[in-house]
């Protein structure tokens, strides 16, 4: 009983750094997935609000002349 318990402490002491490696790795891919998407996600926001500005001023422009004319 005893020596399986200082045999997983072994384990554990000498698969510690491997697996604190790889969860660095996984965590800093995670990362730059993320920051990528974020970017995207700002790229699109941004295009999208150019739009709206856009139908909203061809609407104003619009609207002038009709309530001139209602005047």
């Amino acid at each position: 009983m005893v020596w399986g318990k200082v045999a997983f402490f072994f384990l554990g002491v000498t698969a510690g750094p491997l697996i604190r490696s790889v969860v660095r790795v996984s965590a800093r891919e995670l990362l730059k997935s993320s920051f990528v998407a974020q970017r995207e996600v700002r790229r699109l926001a941004a295009q999208i609000r150019e739009e709206i500005q856009d139908v909203a001023a061809e609407a104003r422009a619009e609207a002038a002349p009709e309530a001139l004319r209602s005047s």
